[in-house]
């Protein structure tokens, strides 16, 4: 995941932005050093938006006590019906496509993707 402004997402302060569970961590340069136990073919650059609501948090978050539609900004005047996850399959997402750092790209199924960020409080991200 890239930095909006390469200060480890704290790109909101005041809510901190998003913030990773390790090892999954932000690109704050293009010419971060990667290693053989985390090489630049299993670093996720981009990936589509699988966002979540509920109380869990981190990568063994159930993802059955988590609300996938609808799920509310920060500001809900700036987006009333709240953020909705993409490819969604009955009340779950069916996956999503993912841009890693050696520029391959990739669909992951949810059932294989983990919680890895949190975004104010309850609002969860999934890669």
């Amino acid at each position: 995941m890239i930095s909006r402004d390469g200060t480890f997402g704290k790109f909101n302060q005041a809510d901190g932005g998003t913030k990773l569970t390790p090892p999954k961590g932000y690109f704050v340069k293009i010419t971060q050093v990667f290693t053989n136990m985390y090489p630049v073919s299993s670093a996720e650059m981009f990936s589509d938006v699988v966002v979540s609501q509920g109380s869990q948090s981190g990568p063994n978050t159930n993802p059955n006590t988590q609300k996938f539609l609808n799920v509310v900004s920060s500001n809900p005047q700036e987006l009333p019906q709240g953020y909705s996850s993409s490819h969604m399959k009955k009340n779950l997402p069916a996956g999503g496509d993912i841009l890693f750092m050696d520029c391959h790209a990739e669909w992951r199924r949810f059932q294989d993707m983990k919680m890895w960020g949190q975004w104010s409080q309850s609002r969860n991200n999934w890669f």
